[in-house]
């Protein structure tokens, strides 16, 4: 009997962000230049090499379905592909390869579309880690020097760690198309020559990075923090950014996603 972790259902798929992401992100983990980003992934390398071949055949049925001339709805045939392709992942790799692959499936599509105000947030935070120093926007906006420092580590942590994910993209698209990658990007590339899954896989990885920081971040602050960190945002919006400032509770909206 099919393991129930195996089955997409086809509802699963309704919308443009689970249709087309399911594909791109069992291709992105499919290539061997992703190899060394699969710890960042939440995915154990021994899993995913032995999913390999299964991942890679799906990506070919998909691809050869989805030029065919055929009017019939995507999610369906989605959905047994996607199926099939689990169910030979369990029996090549096991249920923890099946389990961590849904997992970070998920994860990518949940990341494919963030609030608009967590973007700014994300811009804002950048300017917090390039162009202010502690003790001085403790003074300006009245908050205690220890968390003002605290602050500032996580931030500046997170800005470090966000360089190092677009160094390592840098790298990784330096490498040779061979073998499967080589295929694989052929694929890709079709309509756009300049189509790289590693861009999407970088901006996967630095709206995660940028949602755990900020969280941390905010679940640190009391009530009275927030209020100054958000007054300073607003601030910056339109004096810096030349923004409309996103009002969102943020306290509220922490203990939600908690």
């Amino acid at each position: 009997m099919t393991s129930s972790l195996c089955l997409v259902a086809p509802e699963e798929l309704t919308g443009n962000q689970a249709r087309l992401g399911w594909p791109e992100a069992v291709g992105i983990i499919s290539l061997d230049r992703v190899r060394p980003f699969l710890a960042d992934l939440d995915l154990p390398e021994s899993d995913v090499t032995r999913s390999y071949t299964a991942l890679r055949e799906f990506v070919l049925r998909h691809d050869a379905w989805m030029n065919q001339d055929d009017d019939s709805p995507v999610e369906p045939e989605l959905a047994r592909n996607l199926s099939d392709m689990l169910a030979e992942i369990m029996r090549d790799a096991g249920e923890r390869a099946v389990a961590s692959i849904r997992a970070y499936v998920d994860s990518y599509l949940r990341f494919e579309s963030v609030p608009t105000w967590q973007e700014q947030w994300r811009r804002l935070t950048w300017r917090l880690a390039h162009r202010y120093e502690a003790e001085s926007f403790a003074r300006s906006y009245s908050l205690p020097i220890d968390t003002t420092e605290r602050l500032f580590r996580l931030v500046t942590a997170w800005a470090s760690a966000e360089t190092t994910v677009e160094e390592r993209i840098d790298l990784a698209r330096d490498s040779q198309l061979v073998g499967w990658d080589a295929t694989f990007y052929a694929l890709y590339r079709r309509e756009t020559a300049e189509a790289d899954p590693l861009l999407s896989l970088k901006f996967y990885l630095e709206k995660r990075l940028f949602d755990r920081t900020w969280w941390t971040l905010v679940e640190g602050l009391a009530p009275n923090e927030v209020d100054s960190l958000t007054q300073w945002g607003q601030i910056e919006c339109r004096t810096q950014l030349g923004e409309v400032p996103q009002v969102v509770d943020l306290l509220a909206s922490a203990r939600q996603r908690s």
